[in-house]
């Protein structure tokens, strides 16, 4: 029983050592709740903003915001894009409440991962059906992105939206959204160093105590 109980004691401070060393990424995302003014797209077309960021990022999600709180009237295809147009990441934001909100209103669907390279530019967008939902002019921009311009493509159909409108009355067009997560720093080798001897440590700490029960 002492042998099952130190074991148990080894895992556990060895899963804390490498949570340590690991548990380094912190979820953000591109835009905060849209603070501007409240616009339709009549009668379709898509409709987003051109971002940079300023250190690497992993997208795990990609979202929607949902006005009103109380589900979407339609299902919004929601893309992102790099600066040469391809298509890194998709998904539909489902109608209704079928996919989860979050505190802030925004509608999230996780993505397979994405890097987002310091320095690279990127478009976000999703399509609009009809002039249901709405979207905003304006909203805050996580510190570690940069907007550049607002992007919309007039017509029926999702796809990459390449015009813009910029001018000092309009940040971007907000309703998709990116989720991220930061890129966790590598641990240095005498950190890793560190944690191995410390686990070893202690599983040689507890032969000897085992030695010592037997006896």
């Amino acid at each position: 029983m002492k042998r099952v109980m130190c074991f148990s004691v080894v895992l556990c401070l060895a899963g804390v050592l490498l949570f340590a060393l690991t548990a380094n990424a912190a979820t953000e995302q591109y835009a905060a709740t849209p603070n501007g003014g409240e616009w339709e797209y009549n009668p379709y077309g898509n409709a987003g903003s051109e971002f940079t960021v300023t250190t690497n990022l992993t997208v795990t999600q990609l979202g929607f915001y949902d006005w009103g709180q109380d589900g979407l009237a339609d299902a919004h295809e929601v893309g992102l894009w790099d600066a040469a147009g391809n298509l890194l990441a998709s998904t539909v934001i489902q109608s209704g409440t079928g996919s989860s909100l979050a505190a802030d209103g925004y509608r999230w669907n996780v993505v397979s991962a994405v890097p987002l390279i310091a320095g690279d530019d990127y478009i976000v967008g999703a399509y609009f059906p009809s002039a249901s939902d709405h979207f905003s002019d304006a909203a805050p921009i996580n510190a570690d992105f940069t907007m550049i311009k607002d992007l919309y493509l007039d017509g029926a159909g999702f796809a990459e939206p390449t015009t813009s409108d910029f001018n000092s009355n309009t940040q971007g067009w907000f309703g998709p959204n990116v989720g991220t997560e930061s890129v966790p720093p590598v641990p240095e080798p005498i950190t890793m160093f560190s944690a191995f001897m410390a686990i070893s440590g202690l599983g040689m700490y507890v032969r000897r105590r085992v030695g010592v029960v037997k006896a």
